[in-house]
């Protein structure tokens, strides 16, 4: 009896030591895993809109888009030649439309520069798209082959009459 305890107790300690060192190896993992993560945009958001036209000639209520930002040096991406390709609207979740903004050079800096962007026309929305509730925007950004992804949340959605 003494000798399956023994031998009970030799298990139990083999397998607690292979948990703690699996455990260890998964911290290394998530070490290296995040150092595969692919590098943010240095894009500091300076304004952001978003608004449904109800003005007469408007259609039956367009959405538009625009904003500013400042877009950073950095060396994950070729800052001087980095462009904005296409901005996607979602609310709840759910894609309401990509739109190929109109994106124009404010101003250049030293170390970045500051554009603005915005629908030319507007979208028509789709039939699910609330103007009581707020949007959210991813913006994608290529420099080449690289995509890179912006995302700015709660956007809210005003109305001009």
């Amino acid at each position: 009896m003494k000798k399956i305890k023994k031998l009970f107790s030799l298990i139990l300690i083999s397998v607690v030591a292979a948990s703690c060192s699996v455990f260890q190896s998964g911290e290394g993992s998530k070490i290296n895993l995040e150092k595969l993560q692919l590098p943010q945009l240095n894009l500091q958001p300076i304004e952001t809109h978003a608004w449904v036209n109800k003005l007469p000639g408007g259609g039956s209520g367009r959405v538009n888009i625009s904003g500013k930002f400042l877009l950073k040096e950095s060396t994950y991406y070729d800052w001087q030649n980095i462009e904005l390709n296409e901005v996607r609207i979602f609310q709840r979740g759910k894609k309401l439309f990509a739109v190929l903004p109109k994106v124009e050079l404010l101003k250049r800096e030293l170390d970045g520069k500051i554009l603005v962007f915005s629908t030319i026309k507007g979208v028509e929305p789709p039939p699910y798209f609330n103007a009581n509730e707020s949007v959210n925007l991813e913006l994608i950004f290529r420099d080449g082959a690289n995509v890179f992804t912006y995302k700015i949340a709660n956007v809210k959605v005003e109305k001009a009459y």
